[in-house]
């Protein structure tokens, strides 16, 4: 049950000077898979292009995209220490919000930014990244497979017993993302059809949290 969505990273159209975003994205995709700790054998072409630059960047944007975002600090940061750069969550709705007011200068979001968007803001959009977006229990729950038809049930509250599904007898503890997630609108649409929510549906903030969440508790779903 996995749904593949482009992650899109926005900017404002003829907002910027430099084409940070493509550059941020280029660095993960052309230094290669050295270990961690290791110093590169050389600088790839699209670091060199931070050498001699100063200023700021300022993300936000979807968490999902934060281990690639911050990943592509570190490795900017080890190569022009001078630029600095400040990585920042709230999901995709934040992202978009904030790069439309001004507040950051790039903003990422795990869905495709509106007609709305795009006009009030002038927003243009660069897909860099394909991700899945997969439902997750409890590693002690025994099922293995739910069906579109039951997790819409599930998600509605009209399936409430893990038992109804071939799991244990236990009450079903709903796990959903904010309402500013990429991921949330892309699972609601895709797999949910635009369905119901539960309303004892427990919202986290994160991806992250969702699988905190979910890891701790044996009778939820996320």
């Amino acid at each position: 049950m996995a749904s593949t969505t482009a992650r899109p990273l926005v900017r404002h159209e003829g907002g910027l000077n430099f084409p940070w975003g493509i550059l941020v994205v280029c660095v993960l995709l052309t230094t290669g898979c050295a270990p961690k700790n290791a110093a590169p054998a050389s600088v790839s072409a699209e670091l060199k292009r931070f050498q001699g630059l100063t200023g700021t960047i300022d993300i936000a944007g979807g968490t999902a995209h934060l281990p690639v975002m911050n990943e592509a600090v570190k490795r900017i940061s080890a190569v022009n220490p001078d630029i600095r750069i400040t990585v920042a969550g709230g999901g995709s709705g934040v992202g978009v919000k904030k790069l439309g007011e001004g507040l950051v200068d790039i903003g990422n979001t795990g869905r495709a930014i509106t007609e709305k968007e795009r006009e009030t803001y002038g927003l243009i959009a660069y897909p860099f990244a394909l991700d899945g977006v997969s439902i997750i229990v409890h590693p002690s729950n025994p099922v293995a497979a739910l069906s579109a038809e039951q997790m819409k049930k599930l998600y509605a509250g009209e399936i409430a017993d893990w038992s109804a599904v071939g799991g244990p007898k236990g009450a079903v503890h709903l796990i959903m993302r904010d309402e500013a997630s990429g991921t949330r609108e892309v699972f609601w649409e895709t797999l949910l059809g635009k369905g119901p929510i539960a309303a004892g549906a427990i919202v986290a903030s994160s991806n992250g949290a969702v699988r905190v969440t979910v890891g701790n508790d044996p009778l939820a779903i996320g």
